[in-house]
């Protein structure tokens, strides 16, 4: 069971963060991924990976940033550690992903949408 972690901004506005790993899968079996901070659910970054990022070598530009703090459809947006709600994987021309608390499988990100979307 994973706990919502909050901060809280200079205004003292309080934030969640709902971390995430973003990884495309190698022809060699291994993963190369990176960590993203806030709004890690599959209708936050789960979204802008569906939307944005379905060409290869758009998610190697991404992940080649290193780690970062949010998501944003354009890979020039982004700039960012702790454990991690979601894992994203960019395998065969497709995102699959997998809820780390529940996780014992990679699924379909658009069907993990489209079911997140219905709750």
């Amino acid at each position: 069971m994973w706990y919502p972690v909050p901060i809280e901004t200079p205004q003292g506005q309080k934030l969640m963060s709902t971390r995430s790993r973003i990884g495309i899968l190698n022809d060699d079996g291994s993963v190369y991924s990176i960590y993203c901070h806030y709004d890690g659910y599959t209708c936050g970054v789960g979204k802008c990976l569906a939307a944005h990022y379905t060409d290869p070598e758009k998610v190697r530009e991404l992940i080649e940033l290193g780690d970062i703090s949010s998501h944003s459809p354009s890979v020039q947006d982004f700039r960012g550690i702790g454990g991690v709600q979601y894992y994203y994987l960019f395998c065969d021309g497709e995102w699959l992903v997998c809820a780390s608390y529940r996780c014992d499988k990679f699924q379909n990100l658009e069907d993990a949408i489209h079911q997140d979307a219905r709750v």
